[in-house]
């Protein structure tokens, strides 16, 4: 039994794309009783435009969340590509939990995900239209490289991402989360989880850089689009950090640290 289950709470694993979310279920595994765990690999991720949250009313999510229901007292925890908002859903309190990236090296990794599987990766024929071009892809309105940390952390569906939400997310972060860390530290971040779920973790798990094809390169305009478009999850990473972890987690990390 984890001390979360003590505590009655079901823990939520927010998974955010490509920020050591494997690395978290892997956690997740090796703790949880595999009868008490549930982890969704489903990743659907916009609906006429907006976002997908937990009140999209889309089949899918709303198919997940029933399960997850239906199972709620069994189970310890979940881990879920799908914004904050399960606690609105089910009886017990919920405890939220995830990993931020910075959000350039996210958005990178992202479109050298997809560009090192070109010949098999579902999304690599869309990406490959706009010619895994950034700036495209941002122009195409793709809400993976717009702000989408400040979305799935303030549970909002919006496509423009604003001031609100940032300050939405800040205070989900404070109000329900146990932990929010960044990939970039993985140590801190696996030794504040054996603190606070008495878990295990394997000190080998490090953020996997993954291997950039020197053929995929990325123009100056295409680097400052993706600064544009995702200031408010600059922002939010910053504010993670600088005031998050060292007041709530007692971490304090550097910008060359991160």
């Amino acid at each position: 039994m984890t001390r979360a289950q003590e505590n009655g709470a079901l823990i939520c694993h927010i998974q955010i794309a490509k920020a050591a979310t494997n690395s978290m279920r892997r956690i997740l595994a090796n703790n949880v009783p595999e009868a008490a765990l549930k982890i969704s690999t489903l990743k659907l991720r916009s609906q006429d435009g907006l976002g997908v949250t937990t009140r999209s009313g889309v089949p899918e999510i709303e198919a997940l969340i029933d399960d997850i229901r239906q199972k709620e007292h069994q189970l310890a925890a979940v881990s879920v590509m799908v914004p904050v908002g399960l606690h609105e859903h089910v009886e017990r309190p919920v405890t939220y939990v995830s990993i931020m990236r910075d959000p350039m090296k996210r958005c990178l990794s992202a479109i050298n995900f997809v560009y090192a599987r070109r010949d098999k990766h579902p999304a690599a024929e869309h990406f490959a239209s706009l010619n895994y071009s950034p700036a495209q892809l941002i122009e195409a309105q793709e809400l993976l490289f717009i702000n989408d940390q400040v979305r799935m952390l303030s549970g909002t569906e919006q496509k423009q991402i604003t001031r609100t939400h940032l300050e939405e997310a800040k205070l989900n972060i404070d109000k329900h989360f146990k932990f929010i860390g960044v990939s970039e530290a993985p140590e801190q971040c696996w030794r504040r989880l054996e603190t606070l779920f008495g878990w295990k973790t394997d000190p080998t798990l490090v953020l996997n850089k993954g291997t950039y094809d020197p053929s995929l390169s990325f123009t100056a305009r295409d680097l400052e689009a993706l600064r544009s478009a995702n200031s408010f999850d600059q922002q939010l990473y910053d504010w993670v950090i600088s005031d998050y972890l060292p007041r709530r987690h007692d971490i304090t990390l550097s910008r060359q640290t991160c």
